[in-house]
C-alpha cells in the first residue's frame, strides 16, 4: 500500500509534526511505501528524509503524481485541499488534533473524505458542529507514546523529587514564575525543553534523568509508560498529576491542562510533586502501555486503511478534485511567494552595504549628544 501523509510544516518538533513523522515511520516499518507532503520543510523534514522517507513540498507535484498514493492522510486544511487536487484516485483520511488553531478545523468537501480522525472527545464535539460530520464518519484516534522510546525509570525515594523536565513550546508565565519560586527556595531544579529553549528528541532516555515531568499532549503518555510522574500544566492551566484514576477523564481533552485548568502557582506545583511521591505509578504505567502504544494505533489504522481502499476501488474517481480551482493550490502559490520574499530579505540583510549601514547606525547611536 502507498500512503501519503500531509502536514502543514516540518520545521520544528511539535505535536502535529511528530504525530505525522512517527506514524509515517511506523507504517513504513510494517512494509508499506510511505511519503510525506509539507508546505514548509525544515529540521524534522531532514530527519525523516534521512530515515528513508521521501518528503515532498509544493514544488514536487510531479513526484507526488508519480507516487500515486492509495491513501492520503492529512492534518490541516491547506494540505487536505492541495492533495485532493493532486491525488483524485486516493482514498482520503483527515486527522484533527486540536480545537484552538484554525488549521485544525475540518476541511471543505467532507463527502470526499473516507474517514475523519479526532484525537479526543473535545475535538470530536467541535467537528460535530460542522457540515464535515454530516458528510463523513468520525472516529476517535487518540494520541500515543512511541514504544521504541520507552526507558523504565527507577523509583525515587519519597521526598527526593527535585529534578523537573519541562517540555513545552510555549511555557506560561505562571508556570515559569512558580518554578522559579521553588528553585529559589532550593526545592527543585527545572530544565526546559522546546522551541523557546532547547529543541531535542524527547524520549525515555531523556525523561528518565528526571524525577518528574511537566508537559501536555503526548509527552505525559511517554512519561507514564516510563513510570515517571507527569503534571499536566501549560498555558491553559493545570490538570494536576496524571494518575490511573483520572486518565479516562483527562484524555477527553487530550491531556491539555484545559479540563480542570487550575491556576498554576508554586503551592500548586509543590502539592502535585508531593502527590507524585506516593501515587501508584505502576498502575498508571500498565494502563498506558496496554492502551496507548503506537503499535496498537498502527494496527487499528492499517485495518481501516484496508477497508477504505477496498471501498474506494468500488467507487468512482473524485469528480471534483481534477477540476478544483483548489484553495490548496492558491495557498501553495502564496507559500512560495512568502518564502521567496523571505530569502530576498535575508539576502538584503547580508549585503555588505546593508551591514555597513547598520554598523554606522549603531555607531552614531552610541555617541552621546552634547547637552544644550
Amino acid at each position: 500500500m502507498r500512503v501519503l501523509f500531509g502536514t502543514h510544516q516540518l520545521e520544528r518538533r511539535a505535536g502535529s509534526e511528530l504525530f505525522t513523522a512517527e506514524l509515517a515511520i511506523a507504517i513504513r516499518d510494517r512494509g508499506h511505501d510511505v511519503a510525506i507532503f509539507t508546505f514548509f520543510k525544515g529540521d524534522v523534514a531532514h530527519e525523516v528524509a534521512a530515515d528513508g522517507i521521501p518528503v515532498f513540498d509544493s514544488n514536487d507535484t510531479d513526484a507526488i503524481l508519480r507516487f500515486e498514493p492509495d491513501i492520503v492522510q492529512t492534518s490541516h486544511i491547506p494540505c487536505a485541499h492541495f492533495l485532493r487536487a493532486l491525488a483524485p484516485r486516493a482514498a482520503r483520511l483527515h486527522a484533527m488534533l486540536g480545537v484552538i488553531p484554525h488549521l485544525e478545523a475540518p476541511p471543505l468537501g467532507g463527502e470526499a473524505v473516507s474517514l475523519g480522525l479526532a484525537v479526543s472527545e473535545e475535538v470530536r464535539d467541535r467537528i460535530d458542529q460542522t457540515a464535515f460530520a454530516r458528510e463523513t464518519e468520525i472516529a476517535l484516534f487518540r494520541n500515543w507514546f512511541d514504544d521504541r522510546a520507552v526507558v523504565k525509570a527507577q523509583m525515587t525515594p519519597a521526598g527526593q523529587l527535585r529534578r523537573i523536565a519541562v517540555v513545552s513550546h510555549h511555557v506560561s508565565p505562571d508556570l515559569a514564575s512558580a518554578l522559579a519560586t521553588l528553585e529559589a527556595a532550593g526545592k527543585i531544579k527545572a530544565d526546559y525543553f522546546g522551541s523557546e529553549h532547547r529543541t531535542v528528541v524527547v524520549d525515555g532516555a531523556l525523561l528518565s534523568r528526571y524525577e518528574a515531568v511537566i508537559s501536555i499532549g503526548r509527552t505525559p503518555l511517554l512519561a507514564a509508560a516510563c513510570g515517571i510522574p507527569c503534571i499536566l500544566a501549560d498555558i491553559h492551566g493545570s490538570d494536576g498529576l496524571l494518575t490511573a484514576d483520572n486518565l479516562d477523564n483527562l484524555r477527553t481533552r487530550n491531556f491539555s491542562g484545559r479540563m480542570i485548568a487550575a491556576r498554576i502557582t508554586a503551592a500548586h506545583i509543590e502539592e502535585q510533586l508531593s502527590r507524585a511521591a506516593s501515587y501508584d505509578r505502576e498502575a498508571l504505567r500498565k494502563r498506558v502501555v496496554a492502551e496507548y502504544a503506537l503499535s496498537r494505533r498502527v494496527d487499528w489504522l492499517l485495518d481501516r486503511y484496508d477497508a477504505v481502499v477496498a471501498a474506494n476501488r468500488r467507487g468512482a474517481v473524485d469528480p471534483v478534485a481534477s477540476s478544483l480551482p483548489s484553495e490548496g493550490l492558491v495557498y501553495a502559490e502564496l507559500v512560495d511567494r512568502v518564502q521567496t520574499l523571505t530569502r530576498e530579505i535575508n539576502d538584503l540583510r547580508e549585503h555588505p552595504l546593508t551591514r555597513a549601514a547598520l554598523f554606522l547606525r549603531r555607531a552614531v547611536g552610541s555617541v552621546s549628544r552634547p547637552r544644550a
